[in-house]
């Protein structure tokens, strides 16, 4: 296991020095033996897997379906993740645009109450004083409600 403070390899533990090469990432580090077993897990998938038919119903809208049969039937993971970015970037715009007109529609109506409120007691304004109106011009003393 690695010493603390030294680089290792942040899947499989190993130091530095007991690996051939070691691949920074942001605060990652991978080895080049895991490196090459991934290489491996992933050319055996690509082989098992038509990424064509893998997506899922429920995703359709984003045209993903679209965007991954653009792609060679010899397509790699890599080039079917950089197909996908765009339409999973646009989705994620929708999602926060989304959110303001929801937060937007939220305000809308607390102003709307409010102002169903103030009509509501000019209403009853209106009508006191209508009633007060119709005393004077009749003589008969208004009832106070």
């Amino acid at each position: 296991m690695a010493n603390p403070g030294s680089i290792s390899c942040s899947f499989c533990g190993k130091d530095r020095a007991a690996v051939t090469r070691m691949v920074a990432g942001p605060n990652v580090y991978i080895c080049d033996e895991c490196i090459q077993a991934c290489a491996q897990i992933l050319e055996s998938d690509a082989l098992s897997i038509d990424f064509r038919s893998r997506i899922p119903p429920m995703i359709a809208h984003l045209n993903l379906r679209a965007e991954v049969d653009r792609l060679a039937p010899d397509a790699t993971i890599g080039d079917l993740l950089h197909a996908l970015s765009a339409p999973v970037a646009r989705a994620a715009a929708l999602r926060a645009e989304s959110a303001r007109l929801d937060d937007s529609r939220a305000d809308l109506n607390g102003q709307m109450r409010a102002l169903q409120t103030r009509l509501d007691d000019v209403e009853q304004q209106r009508s006191r004083l209508l009633r007060a109106a119709d005393a004077v011009a009749t003589g008969v003393t208004p009832d106070p409600s």
